[in-house]
């Protein structure tokens, strides 16, 4: 930051009180580009992260709020007949609304480098389906960690197209993003927790 040089003129008492705000000024900046870290080689602001969510545990979040999404609206079939259930109350489109940023700040933290999949005692995941191996998805993931950013960063598109689907409260839009979702997730899912299901 330049400062103009002082001339040999006597100072104002405002001009006087100026330039000691501008010194003082000029001294913040200067300790904050001190302090600001850098970008080095090898990803050392990356490193500093030390993230302590597992990936098995944020897809527990993520599919949580995906679940949400996915029946916010859909048919359901009871004893009475079939019946199409949509939001349509202000509380209900602020439910999804909180869901689909949930979804957008989870695969946010799905994307920081150096996250195992699983805790270090744990050998299988925690699935509905079939246990899966741990140690053949880690490798997985760290041979391809640019595919699984690359995932992330589609839930979380869709995530936020959600938001603004919620706030029009368009139920068709809603509706169209959660089959992208499912899409994005079955295309996850099979390059990296079910490769010979392709």
């Amino acid at each position: 930051m330049h400062i103009s040089s002082m001339t040999n003129q006597p100072l104002r008492a405002g001009s006087l009180v100026s330039a000691v705000l501008a010194a003082t000024l000029a001294l913040c900046i200067a300790s904050a580009d001190a302090a600001e870290p850098k970008q080095g080689a090898a990803g050392n602001v990356a490193a500093s992260v030390n993230p302590k969510a597992t990936v098995q545990e944020l897809m527990v979040e993520i599919g949580a709020a995906s679940e949400k999404i996915w029946n916010a609206v859909s048919v359901v079939t009871d004893a009475s007949g079939t019946h199409e259930r949509t939001p349509s109350t202000p509380a209900q489109w602020k439910e999804l609304r909180g869901q689909a940023l949930r979804l957008a700040e989870m695969s946010k933290l799905l994307m920081t480098p150096g996250r195992p999949v699983a805790g270090p005692n744990v050998k299988t995941t925690v699935t509905s389906m079939e246990p899966l191996d741990v140690a053949a998805i880690q490798q997985r993931l760290d041979a391809n960690p640019a595919a699984l950013a690359g995932c992330a960063q589609s839930v979380r598109t869709v995530a936020m197209q959600l938001v603004a689907a919620a706030d029009r409260r368009n139920v068709q839009k809603f509706s169209e993003l959660g089959g992208s979702l499912d899409e994005i997730a079955e295309n996850c899912h099979k390059t990296f927790w079910y490769p010979d299901q392709k």
